[in-house]
């Protein structure tokens, strides 16, 4: 299999509500790479600060491009960092290509990036099943127990004549 490349993109600004009229970060995709087969494995794309302002949990999106009929569903995408742990991004698709695979997908997420300093982050093609995805609510002996990673909530059950 070769390797070719899909799309660069040197840079592009991504402007966040959160400072008014500031310049919140500077994202570059960097190369994005494909192979001969459908389907894609990974590539990386950098999130990099410009405005010296460290940023905690700052709103950010971007659009991911995709070669035609290498992506079916946005199901099967995920964000990782660099050691290989999966970020929370919700995913939209914003264009089709004629095929009906994903031509343009949004990724929204909350990151984390020091001031001056730049983040990158993988986005991998995952198998879309359940199995791949985090178990939010899980029954315990008390109740439900409901777990969305920042918050812990505990759901008892109430019979009656108990």
């Amino acid at each position: 299999m070769t390797r070719k490349p899909l799309w660069r993109k040197s840079a592009h600004r991504l402007l966040t509500g959160s400072r008014a009229g500031a310049v919140a970060c500077l994202l570059s995709a960097l190369l994005f790479t494909t192979t001969d087969a459908p389907g894609f494995d990974s590539f990386a794309v950098t999130i990099r600060d410009e405005a010296g302002i460290a940023r905690r949990r700052e709103p950010t999106s971007v659009s991911l491009p995709f070669a035609a009929g290498d992506l079916k569903k946005e199901t099967e995408v995920a964000l990782s960092d660099v050691s290989g742990r999966r970020i929370d991004a919700q995913f939209d698709v914003l264009a089709r290509w004629g095929d009906g695979s994903i031509r343009w997908l949004l990724a929204s997420f909350l990151s984390d990036v020091p001031a001056g300093r730049q983040r990158t982050l993988s986005v991998r093609h995952v198998d879309s099943s359940e199995a791949d995805r985090p178990t939010l609510v899980r029954r315990q002996d008390e109740g439900l127990l409901a777990d969305t990673g920042p918050s812990l909530a505990l759901l008892r059950s109430h019979r009656q004549g108990a």
